[in-house]
């Protein structure tokens, strides 16, 4: 299968102070996150949020609420998600970085800490940001399936070294994307986010 140059790979960073524990990731976001905006995520773990800072101000733009005792957080490669790990939620919240609101609440157990992401091509993360939107309730299944078949299609273009068949379907991805901004399915911030990591990979191919 063809592969494409990683350019985000982020673990975690956990960090237990005292009573309130912090912990603090630095995301400086791509052609692929919304508003290429750069923000710092820190977990409150007493208060059972997430404050989120402009690093461009240093400034709290928004306080977002998860589960009880967040500790760990981290953000997915392609910038699109912070995931949190609640201690006693025993639960991981899943934040867009692009409206900064919980979209999903994944149970995993007794006590999670840490997160950690392996690396993925960017078809596959462009499917898992879709995948997050169907989870959040922000697509239906029908409308998100439209989308991760169309990226479907795309891939298996790619296996059989079809490149231009595979931005045309890249193309079409868009169109679906636009036209969901239109009907109010996606707000402009989400869809754009999908654009733009499809346009990126239509610039790695050459279309």
């Amino acid at each position: 299968m063809t592969k494409f140059p990683q350019k985000f790979s982020k673990l975690f960073l956990g960090a237990a102070i005292r009573v309130v524990t912090l912990a603090l990731l630095v995301v400086v976001f791509g052609t692929s996150a919304a508003l290429a905006q750069t923000r710092a995520y820190v977990t409150r773990r007493t208060a059972s949020t997430v404050a989120v800072i402009s690093t461009a101000t240093n400034t709290l733009v928004a306080t977002v609420s998860v589960a009880r005792q967040p500790i760990g957080v981290a953000i997915t490669p392609n910038g699109a998600f912070a995931y949190v790990a609640n201690l006693d939620g025993n639960t991981v919240s899943v934040i867009s970085t692009a409206t900064n609101t919980v979209v999903a609440t994944v149970p995993v157990g007794i006590s999670p800490q840490f997160i950690a992401f392996g690396t993925q091509d960017p078809i596959g993360s462009l499917i898992a940001q879709v995948q997050a939107l169907i989870a959040g309730g922000t697509l239906t299944q029908n409308q998100g399936d439209a989308l991760i078949n169309k990226l479907g299609k795309v891939a298996a273009k790619l296996d059989n070294g079809q490149t231009n068949a595979a931005c045309g379907q890249l193309g079409a991805f868009v169109n679906q994307v636009n036209a969901f901004i239109n009907n109010g399915s996606l707000t402009p911030g989400q869809g754009q986010a999908l654009i733009d990591a499809a346009n990126a990979i239509r610039a790695n191919l050459g279309c």
